[in-house]
């Protein structure tokens, strides 16, 4: 039984395909998403706090609940593992997460949606850690970050 797990949060779960991605872009808030850009950006005058209250409110929303219910494939591959392991009766009630991210704007912005979506789908209590010198381009820096 999986009670605490150590996983990685990337913008995977915050893109345009996934459910929290399509709900982000579809309503006006303080982040933008250029079309040349994996990561969001700020909107004028926006505060890093105020666009993650956002994304927060928004994971929370019924109709994303709703959502990650009826396709539980394009909600992040954190939620799939947890569901996989749920469906096998592997998790624990309320698991403990763990969930690494880089030190961007990205990865505080798919931690934190993340870790709401997880928080409701199955009472998980979450904890986003922001690992520093982390270059998820280059190999060698992944495996120096996550020692």
């Amino acid at each position: 039984m999986y009670s605490h797990l150590v996983i990685t949060a990337g913008i995977s779960g915050i893109t345009a395909r996934n459910v929290l991605g399509k709900a982000l872009r579809a309503e006006p808030g303080p982040l933008a998403y250029p079309p040349e850009a994996q990561n969001p950006a700020l909107q004028n005058g926006a505060t890093e706090e105020d666009a993650l209250n956002h994304v927060r409110s928004i994971a929370r929303r019924n109709e994303i609940l709703q959502a990650m219910r009826d396709a539980p494939k394009f909600v992040s591959a954190e939620f799939s593992l947890l569901n996989a392991l749920r469906q096998q009766g592997r998790l624990h009630d309320c698991p403990r997460v763990v969930l690494l991210h880089t030190a961007s704007l990205g990865g505080r912005v798919a931690a934190t949606g993340i870790a709401a979506l997880l928080e409701s789908a199955f009472g998980a209590t979450c904890h986003p850690r922001e690992i520093g010198d982390l270059d998820t381009r280059d190999p060698q820096s992944v495996q120096k970050g996550l020692g």
